[in-house]
């Protein structure tokens, strides 16, 4: 298998950790708090999340 461009890479691991575990994510809660929070809002979100965005 070639190289993969960083967002395959993280689809994929996304992909199988969704399977194992049986998680989903709330695209929408995702936004919303990212969205308030960037309005000022004083929303904690978790250090490894935050490293991502």
């Amino acid at each position: 298998m070639g190289p993969m461009y960083y967002s395959a890479r993280v689809k994929q691991h996304f992909d199988h950790l969704s399977k194992r575990y049986g998680a989903e994510v709330d695209w929408e809660a995702f936004e919303d708090a990212y969205r308030r929070r960037a309005e000022g809002e004083d929303i904690k979100i978790s250090r490894d999340v935050q490293r991502n965005f």
